[in-house]
């Protein structure tokens, strides 16, 4: 999640929220959102990531159990 532009108390400049999917993460786009956006001269005031807890992500993966990259997976979206 990420947060442009005002929505500050006592900012007259509106807020523009911004939300890239887990596979908009994964291609790396937020960066090119960041840059974008900097290019548009709109300031950046917040980000957040999602925090994935290990059970979430076993039980959201759980196609995928069974294959050799399944722990390694988990741990790199947990970590």
């Amino acid at each position: 999640m990420i947060n442009f532009g005002g929505g500050n108390p006592g900012n007259s400049k509106p807020a523009t929220f911004t939300a890239i999917k887990p596979n908009g993460m994964q291609w790396e786009l937020t960066q090119e959102v960041i840059k974008y956006y900097k290019k548009k001269v709109i300031n950046l005031v917040d980000m957040t990531g999602p925090e994935n807890s290990e059970e979430a992500m076993k039980q959201q993966r759980i196609n995928l159990q069974d294959q050799p990259v399944f722990p390694g997976l988990v741990k790199d979206m947990t970590g």
